[in-house]
């Protein structure tokens, strides 16, 4: 599968993962008059025998079907219909084949399937209708490069707890205080010093988070639009094999195929050595490489930042000994 294939493959698994979550009422479509529920809705036909496929052939209206619906989701019929496209079309997107997508009928999916703005960015990027050439080119060393100035700044940002994220979301540099957080970061292989294995592959972070599945759920759908955007990146395929079998709930996750966007948020802590911690989170992008982001927690309480400065005393002392 070269990587056209891959991407292809990827867009259709999006579609059909947003279409399957959104029901026929939250779409828009209302049952005829007399239909019992779980009915299908019935809102359009395919194209005819032999016709090939096209993204302006609108599928012609149909009456409701009274065939009991199998899914809660909708059906590529009625995504097709409510886009102004043929069935034939949407179902070859759907499956991956080598077909494009103008970016009309984009915007009409993205409405259609009421994509969020991260989602919709998502569609537009797989389909090719963004930056694709340049986001779809895998590092050449597999991770992007660090300067010294940027561990500098966050070795200086503590007692701020800092690191520096790469597109894998691999922790390429962190300070004293971000390690303390987790404690045993230092002890762990390289390759699972990364904060989706620790969300998912580290028991801890369950007990340690107090919003934990909201937590969760955020960083694995900014994580998965990165994955989606690098498709031939095999550090994507190392990280998710090696969570999936930390954690035996993390593909069922994964093929919710959620997207979501960095906003700036609390973070709550309930540290078992330092208590309760609340962190107002910022992400900054390395002007000379998007890649990389600092990442840093800014206490939101009096407690947190005494707190902080407890721990940058203590590992003081610790480096004195």
């Amino acid at each position: 599968m070269n990587d056209n294939d891959a991407q292809r493959r990827a867009l259709g698994a999006f579609l059909r993962s947003r279409r399957e979550r959104l029901t026929p009422e939250a779409a828009g479509l209302v049952p005829a008059p007399g239909m019992a529920p779980g009915m299908a809705y019935g809102t359009g036909a395919g194209t005819g025998a032999g016709q090939a496929p096209s993204d302006s052939a609108a599928a012609p209206a149909a009456a409701p079907s009274k065939a009991r619906r199998r899914t809660p989701g909708l059906r590529r019929e009625e995504v097709a219909a409510l886009s102004g496209v043929s069935v034939s079309w949407y179902s070859w997107l759907e499956q991956g084949r080598p077909i494009a997508a103008s970016r009309q009928v984009l915007d009409a999916l993205a409405a259609t399937l009421r994509l969020t703005a991260a989602e919709r960015r998502h569609l537009f990027e797989l389909a090719d209708e963004a930056d694709a050439a340049s986001n779809n080119q895998a590092p050449a060393d597999g991770c992007p490069a660090l300067g010294e100035h940027l561990r500098a700044t966050v070795a200086a940002l503590a007692p701020v707890p800092a690191c520096i994220l790469d597109l894998h979301w691999d922790l390429l540099a962190y300070n004293d205080t971000e390690a303390a957080l987790y404690g045993g970061l230092d002890d762990l292989p390289p390759s699972r010093r990364n904060m989706i294995w620790l969300y998912f592959g580290w028991p801890g972070m369950r007990t340690i988070l107090k919003d934990y599945e909201a937590e969760a759920w955020s960083v694995l759908a900014q994580f998965r639009a990165s994955a989606d955007r690098h498709l031939a990146d095999p550090r994507f395929a190392e990280i998710i094999a090696d969570v999936s079998t930390a954690d035996p709930d993390f593909a069922a996750r994964w093929s919710r195929h959620d997207i979501a966007a960095f906003t700036p948020a609390l973070k709550r802590f309930t540290h078992p050595e330092y208590g309760p911690l609340t962190f107002r989170q910022t992400k900054l992008i390395a002007a000379e490489n998007p890649d990389l982001h600092l990442l840093a927690r800014h206490p939101a309480d009096p407690s947190t930042k005494c707190a902080l400065d407890a721990i940058a005393t203590l590992r003081e002392k610790q480096q004195d000994t």
